[in-house]
């Protein structure tokens, strides 16, 4: 949240800059210009151009879950403050390639219900595009996404919980409840 106030606040300069630059001459035709003013005219344009693609760019271009979760994007770091708390934690690797990755981090990790539940949850994000991450492939036993795995308080992996595709809220909601009631097996995988 605060990258993003602080992209729209860089943007709304760049474009504030551009138009006191380009304001004089943004309107006059190029030719009656002289070399000053073409230049003007020019970097004002192009600071436009960066402005808008930046305050547009931050929406269109978003990473990782959004809503009012504290995601931690570092599973070192979820597993340490998971030894911390003593909270059971849910890892979601995903990837920028990954349609269903996206599809539940907008459909189904965002919804109220799912994000009242995670709550009690470490909640972390992975971005299997990078490199510090690869040791996760190999360590868990997967080769696809999404993967969302769910670690007992003590650590342990909840294989059966295991997610390998979209779930919306409803089906989500439904893996969780048999979770937390420990029954041996979840469907709709």
């Amino acid at each position: 949240m605060t990258a993003t106030l602080m992209i729209s606040g860089i943007s709304i300069v760049i474009l504030l800059v551009a138009f006191g630059l380009g304001r004089p001459v943004i309107l006059t035709d190029p030719v009656m210009l002289d070399t000053t003013g073409k230049i003007r005219k020019l970097i004002a344009g192009l600071l436009w151009g960066v402005g808008a693609f930046l305050f547009a760019g931050q929406f269109l271009f978003s990473t990782g879950p959004e809503g009012t979760l504290e995601w931690i994007t570092d599973f070192d770091k979820g597993r340490a403050l998971q030894k911390e708390t003593g909270k059971p934690m849910m890892v979601d690797a995903w990837a920028d390639y990954c349609t269903a990755c996206k599809e539940l981090k907008h459909k189904t990790f965002t919804t109220k219900a799912v994000e009242e539940r995670l709550s009690s949850y470490i909640v972390v994000a992975v971005d299997m595009n990078e490199e510090k991450n690869d040791k996760l492939w190999d360590a868990y036993g997967f080769d696809d996404l999404p993967w969302v795995a769910f670690f007992k308080p003590d650590g342990a992996i909840e294989n059966e919980a295991t997610l390998r595709g979209f779930e919306d809220e409803s089906a989500f909601l439904k893996r969780l409840d048999k979770l937390e009631a420990g029954t041996s097996e979840v469907e709709g995988d």
